[in-house]
Formats: C-alpha cells, structure tokens, sequence
C-alpha cells in the first residue's frame, strides 16, 4: 500500500494507527513487525504515539530510521562481514580526518584534492552501493577518489569502524550476499512500514526489498512533492515507481491539511503544479479564510534583514505571540548573517538550527573519543584524538610510531598501553607520557562490566586528568565546557534510565552496565541529528535553512532571499530535474507556515563582501500570481510595516517602472547590461543574466546559457548583443 500524503495530512497518525492496528485487531507480534524513518525524533514520536495507544504491547518492536535499523542488524552479524562487534561509528569529523591523514600519507594538497568533495564522492557511490572495487571513475578527480576510496575503505576495516553510509550499505550487502540471513529478516518482517518514502536513496530501496521480498506486506507513507534530498542521493523515482514495483498495491491520498490556512495551500499548490515529475493531488483544509500570503521587495538585503526582524517584533507585541511562533527560513547558510545581526541590534533573541551543536561541542567530542577508545581497541583516529589531551609530549610523529608499531605486531591500543616501554623510537618524557595515559584508561578497562556509561564517563575523565586540562586550555570558559560535560553524563544516566523502561530500540536486553551498555550508548550518541535535538519550548525565533526545515512547523514563516540565482539556486537553472526540486523546496518551506507566510527578495544583493549587484525576482513569486499576493511596498525607513487594512487577497503586485527606476539607483552599477535581461553570445548562444558585478572599471556578468550552463564573463570584451523577450 502507497499512502500519498501531503504536507500536514497526519502522515504520523496514518502510521501510528497502523501499527496499533496490526498488533491489536490482527495480533501481529510486535516483534514481526519493522517500521523506518528518517530521523530519531521521528522514530521517538512514532513509538510514543503506539506506547498511548496500546501500552507496553509495542515492546520489542523494530521502530527506528535506516541507520538505525542498519546499525543493530550489523551489530548481531558484523562478524560475516570480518568486523568485530564492538565496531566504532565514524562521523563527518572522524572521515575528515582519516581522509586528511590518507592525503597526508600520499603527499597530496588538501588544497587541491579537497577532504570534504573527496567523501562527498565516496557517499554517493556507497549510496549507489558501491564498493572500492565497484567505483568507476569518470574524470580525472574521480579517478585519483577511486584511488583515495580504496585506501579509506581499507583503514576503516584495520580500525574496526564504518561510516553512515557503511549502516546501509553494509547491511544491504549483508541481506543479499549472505542468503540465510537475508532470508531471516525477510521471513521475520511480516510488515514493514516506511515513513519518508519520497527521501529513499538507491541503498535503502534495495534494501526495503530485501526485507519485504517474502511477505511484500510493504505500507509506504510518502510524497512526491516533498522530495528536496536528491543532491544527498535521495531518489524521487523510487515513490513514482512504486505502482511498476508492488502491481498489486493499492494508493491513497491524504489530502485534508490540518496545518496551514486555505491560502498559504492555495499559493503552495499553484508552485508545485509546475513540476512535471509528481503524483497530483490537491491539498484542501477547513481552516478558510485567514491572512493572505505577503511579498515584500526590498531595495536591499541589509533592509530585508531588518523588515523581517521589525515585523515578527510588531506581530509579537500586537498578536501577542511568543518568539517560537516565529521562524526565518532561508536557501544557504550564508544568508543568516545579516538576519543575525539585525536580532542582535534589536535584542531579539534567537538561535540557529544546523549551528554547532551539542554533540560537535570539541570538550563532547573529546570525551566520546574516550569513551569509543575504551569499547574498540582498534579506534586509532579516536586515539589520535584524545591521548595528547592533556598534552603529555606525544605529537603526530610519536603517534605515527605508536600506530605503526602496534599494526606491524598485530596489537590494538590496550595491549600497547598495558607494556608502552616496548614501543621503540619514543624518547623519555614521551614513554612517560604515554604510561600514564595507559594507567588512567587501564584502571578503566579493568572495572567496565562493573559500570554504567555515566560511571565509566566519570571515571574516565577523572582518570586521564581532562577536568584539569580543561582549567588549563582556557579558564574563562572552563565553567561552560564543564557543564557541557556535566550534560553528557546526565545523557548517559538518562540512558539507563531508558533501556529499563525499554524505550531504546535493540537495547531491550542489554543491561544497565557493562560493555554491551556502552556500544549501546554510543551508538544512540552516533545518530544523533539536528533535528532530534531541537526543543520547540525554547522561547527564541528559529532561523534555520529551508532544508533543515522538513517536518516541523511555526505559526508565522518568512521565507527571504526568493531572487533568481539564490532560490531557485543557480545550479539548479542548468537542468529541468534540479529545478523541479527547488520548487518542491519552495513548496516544503511555504506548508510549514499555520497562520502566516511572508516571502521577501531583495533588490540588490552582495556576496563574500563584493559589490551589491541587481537581483531578479524569483519565479516562484510569479508562478504563485500577482492574484494571490498582497504586497508591501518597499520603505527606507526601519519601522515594520503591516498590510493595509484594504489589502484583500487577490491585491495586483506593483512592479511598475518607478520602482525599478527606484532599485537601479539605490544599487546597480550604470551599465547598458541588467540582471534578468536574455543576451546572446556569438559562440555559447542565448541565456540569460542572473548576477551583474562591478570590477574596478569593468563589470562582470554572470550568465546562464541554455547550451553550455553557467559562464561568467567581462561585459566590453565579451560578444554579447541583447535579445527581446
């Protein structure tokens, strides 16, 4: 069964019911029943939601996202695949780092062969489930990766570890090259349920149809309208195509939003309309009426910055809003800055969501390192990590010789750290330093079947003497960082308090303590996202990317910077598929508003600190129509301006000459070429311009072609003539 549902059409009841349903009414043992998602929160949300219907009859349920799942199926079997059970998780900052070390070892720039485009390229072809041997390159850089992917492959094996993409990819490798165990989870798994099915790569396809191949009771909840992941392999043909895979499903469609108003749908609707690539339906609600969609052209970005922060402080004194009703969405990071600023100067508070988060925190880091060191020996970027901190004269070359002596004798880091005068080439003070850091992790080791992860946190940061290290990096903020770790082990209490309650998902027969506890820990730690650590009870506006913004809501949404080039982004505008999907962004973005959206663009815009250069609109704002936006004119003064009382729905967008006359003043160089005008050029054809910037004495202009994609050229010396719309 297909279950097309649109945005707010309570995807999560459909599938909570469901589940209650299967093990109430049809007496499906939960532990038969397999249910995926995207993110942890989501998982939680479901599983609570199931736990007030039914009780503790969802006990022993598989609920969690893909990773997850992955995680706990390698665990069971990790040894068929050479790895030990105890394997570490590598996240983004531990791939960097292995990465760099490899670059380093090879006598390659980082400048030139780039850390994070390199494991970008590895993760797509993982995703595409391809191994080392299976990668074929196509360039040149892609074939100095194929190289890299081998060596990275082969060190993740040596240290015991995966990375993300190893939890699907390996476990789908797991499913279809090992029968018996693939048979297993597909004859275990009488139903599967999966959350978010428009988000599925080509690895979690392949292995959704590995665990329903037997029973093919396969309930997917999705909507093609709300697929914005494809630059992360996310595949949209996977939703289109499940009526070819599954003849015999049947398809319905949640349509009733219960979220927003009937005319932030309406405008929402009549964007996604012009993607070809789509499951139509309509969404509709009984919330009719309410405020019209809003469009405000700035003259500038810095104005922009600071008509959204009046105006959400107008709404907040005359509607008596909270800052949480409040959220800014925007297309790239980069954006926030001015709208941070303008909070700060107001004293609007606020906080960023996809900002440096509590588990990237570098004292947290520090101390998971240890942790991962104490339940897998053979972590060596975990080791690099942590064994100079507090510094004991052991630098990148003393480790290098730690590292190669014990792989060139078979021994993992406990075994050296138990005799450290056998390691040949270390000076006095470093053999010092290296025993004492084996003396505080072996009183550690000795004791952990004994403990709980808090316990063992406790004791492992009392025993390498890190709370003193803290009071010596810096003093000033030794109080934060302790709280920070403070924080950390109240997580690990927590989690005790979790597994006895049998709320963590395979942990239900692990005991409070011991190492089993541990990987345990670590692992829920490892998954942790963004967005499962977002509290809605803080009190503060959310300024988040419009990515980061799939599956929350907020009464009131501004969505800034809708101009060509930016959103829809300029890598979009060289192919129709990435185009669909910044509408589709456009539309997720719009259906989190309930009561308002404004959506602003500004008339000039600078970036990295250049010259300001002309914009033009979005056409997103002209797909939605003049008809069903009411428009605040632009004003140098500060002060937020509402709508006029008479500014009904359907009021006409003023784009008159005036005001162009009124933007080409305020920002544009005075040249003969224009932002938005179509060109040809004697070589590359038509296209048209989306950015124009002054360079000393000659401007620049930045041109997408509809043959040869974005050029950026100098407008004297370039064959340019202008062409009529």
């Amino acid at each position: 069964m297909l279950v097309l549902a649109g945005a707010g059409s309570g995807k999560t009841r459909v599938l909570t019911h469901r589940l209650a349903y299967l093990i109430h009414r049809r007496e499906v043992h939960p532990n038969d029943i397999l249910a995926i998602t995207f993110t942890n929160k989501a998982a939680r949300e479901m599983r609570e939601r199931c736990e007030a219907l039914i009780g503790d009859s969802i006990r022993g349920m598989w609920i969690g996202t893909f990773h997850g799942i992955g995680l706990r199926i390698l665990r069971l079997n990790a040894e068929r695949l050479g790895y030990s059970s105890s394997f570490a998780i590598f996240d983004r900052a531990d791939q960097q780092r292995l990465i760099k070390d490899i670059l380093k070892e090879q006598n390659l720039s980082e400048k030139q062969w780039q850390p994070n485009a390199i494991l970008d390229r590895i993760s797509r072809a993982k995703n595409d489930l391809l191994g080392p041997a299976d990668f074929k390159p196509g360039d040149y850089f892609e074939q100095k990766v194929a190289d890299l992917y081998v060596d990275y492959q082969k060190r993740l094996f040596e240290y015991n570890a995966m990375d993300f993409d190893d939890l699907i990819r390996l476990t789908t490798h797991l499913l279809l090259a090992h029968p018996d165990i693939g048979t297993h989870y597909a004859e275990k798994f009488q139903h599967v349920l999966v959350d978010e099915y428009q988000d599925t790569n080509h690895a979690q396809y392949r292995l959704i149809k590995a665990f329903s191949k037997i029973h093919r009771n396969i309930f997917a909840v999705g909507d093609s309208d709300q697929s914005i992941y494809g630059w992360r392999g996310a595949d949209i043909g996977n939703i289109l195509r499940f009526e070819s895979d599954f003849p015999e499903a049947d398809i319905y469609k949640l349509e009733q939003n219960y979220r927003s108003t009937s005319p932030i749908l309406e405008a929402a609707h009549r964007i996604i309309r012009h993607n070809a690539a789509r499951q139509e339906k309509e969404l509709w609600t009984r919330r009719d009426g309410g405020d019209p969609v809003i469009f405000y052209h700035a003259p500038s970005a810095e104005m922009e910055a600071r008509f959204v922060v009046s105006y959400i402080e107008q709404l907040a004194r005359e509607e008596n809003r909270p800052w949480s009703d409040f959220a800014i969405l925007y297309r790239t990071h980069a954006q926030s800055r001015l709208l941070e600023m303008t909070c700060h100067e107001r004293s609007v508070p606020f906080r960023i969501l996809g900002s440096v988060g509590f588990y990237d925190r570098t004292e947290v880091r520090d101390a998971l390192s240890l942790l991962r060191v104490i339940a897998n020996p053979q972590d060596w970027v975990s080791v690099r990590r942590i064994i100079n901190r507090p510094k004991r004269g052991i630098g990148p070359a003393s480790l290098d010789k730690i590292q190669q002596f014990a792989e060139a004798n078979g021994l993992n880091i406990h075994e050296v750290l138990a005799n450290p005068e056998s390691v040949p080439g270390l000076n006095k003070p470093q053999r010092l330093g290296l025993a004492r850091f084996g003396q505080g992790l072996i009183s550690v080791l000795q004791d952990v079947q004994q403990r709980s992860p808090a316990e063992i946190l406790e004791a492992a940061l009392d025993a390498v003497d890190y709370w003193t290290y803290l009071d010596e990096l810096e003093p000033i903020t030794s109080f934060s960082r302790r709280d920070n770790l403070r924080e950390l082990i109240a997580s690990a209490q927590q989690f005790v308090v979790d597994v006895r309650r049998g709320l963590i998902p395979g942990a239900e027969d692990i005991e409070s303590q011991g190492q089993g506890a541990l990987l345990a820990f670590l692992n829920g730690v490892a998954l942790v996202t963004d967005v499962d650590t977002y509290e809605e009870s803080e009190n503060q506006v959310t300024l988040l990317t419009l990515h980061s913004a799939k599956g929350l809501e907020f009464p009131v949404v501004f969505m800034v910077g809708l101009e060509e080039g930016l959103f829809p982004h300029a890598r979009s505008l060289l192919e129709s598929t990435a185009l669909e999907e910044e509408r589709r962004l456009c539309y997720v973005g719009m259906t989190r508003a309930e009561d308002r959206l404004i959506m602003t663009s500004a008339a000039s815009r600078s970036y990295y600190g250049e010259y300001p250069s002309p914009t033009v609109i979005s056409r997103f704002i002209d797909e939605i129509g003049e008809d069903m936006l009411a428009e605040l004119e632009p004003r140098e003064s500060e002060s937020c301006l509402m709508p006029p009382a008479d500014h009904k729905l359907g009021a006409s967008l003023n784009r008159s000459a005036p005001k162009k006359e009124k933007q080409k003043e305020m920002s544009a160089p005075k040249v003969k070429w224009q932002a938005g005008e179509k060109v040809r050029h004697r070589v590359w054809g038509e296209g048209r311009i989306v950015g124009c910037q002054r360079r000393e004495d000659d401007v620049e202009l930045t041109i997408v072609f509809d043959s040869e994609g974005l050029k950026t050229v100098v407008a004297d010396y370039a064959p340019l003539e202008q062409v009529k719309d």
